[in-house]
């Protein structure tokens, strides 16, 4: 839905609230504005309780889309808001992704955000976020490439461009963001990490996920980095000088 009820949309819009003073106190950080990430981590650390004691249901072990409570409907792109309880899993998602949940509750969450059925949908559009997520807790490896699998479907059914959405209802094919896999995959099998700004400084971890080969570029400002693996050897990595390069094994 493009503009949804609060009832499915208040957790999603408050996670990324959370997530922007996060990089917000970054900033501050960088550049040495203690009033600015004093006020923004205090503001980080009211939203995370907020978001935490109000959406999160601790007999599904999950959070909700947003609260049930009234609102005043200002327009006809607002529908009315439901006393209705939504699992779904973008919220959930974002929830792992940007540190809100508990560590304890991390494992559980992303369980149901990748089995559970009655969870709903998730759009390629969203899916950068979930692959981002199973990369931050290590469960690329046992979720990740079956997951990228499904893109098969959009790209026959699409002929020389990608559809927006998944089924019998593409949407248009005009949204970069469904073409996702071609960074998380780049990402995913270099195990990229960016040390410092502007590719100063990288990390590197290469790994197959279970495959028998894979050859990897990625465009930097200095050139490409260049990978190749295969199934029991070494991978031979090359990088542009001028790039400070960490390989982790």
């Amino acid at each position: 839905m493009m503009h949804p009820p609060k009832a499915l949309g208040q957790a999603v819009l408050t996670a990324f609230y959370i997530n922007a003073l996060n990089t917000l106190s970054r900033i501050s950080a960088v550049t040495e504005d203690d009033k600015l990430g004093i006020m923004s981590r205090r503001a980080q650390s009211k939203a995370v309780h907020a978001f935490n004691s109000s959406l999160y249901d601790s007999i599904h072990g999950m959070y909700f889309a947003g609260l049930g409570t009234q609102t005043r409907n200002i327009s006809a792109n607002n529908p009315e808001n439901v006393n209705r309880k939504y699992f779904i899993r973008h919220p959930n998602i974002l929830a792992v992704l940007f540190d809100i949940c508990r560590s304890e509750n991390v494992q559980s969450i992303v369980s149901n955000v990748v089995k559970n059925p009655d969870m709903g949908p998730v759009q390629p559009y969203f899916m950068s976020y979930m692959f981002d997520m199973l990369l931050k807790t290590g469960d690329f490896r046992s979720y990740g490439i079956e997951i990228i699998r499904r893109w098969k479907a959009l790209i026959s059914n699409s002929g020389r461009t990608i559809s927006e959405k998944w089924g019998d209802n593409p949407g248009d094919f005009s949204h970069a963001s469904s073409t996702c896999p071609s960074y998380v995959l780049v990402k995913a099998f270099l195990g990229f990490e960016m040390v410092k700004p502007g590719f100063e400084e990288i990390r590197l971890s290469p790994n197959l996920f279970g495959l028998d080969s894979a050859d990897i570029s990625m465009p930097t400002p200095y050139g490409a980095i260049e990978c190749r693996m295969r199934k029991g050897k070494e991978p031979k990595i090359s990088v542009p000088s001028g790039i400070k390069c960490i390989i982790a094994r």
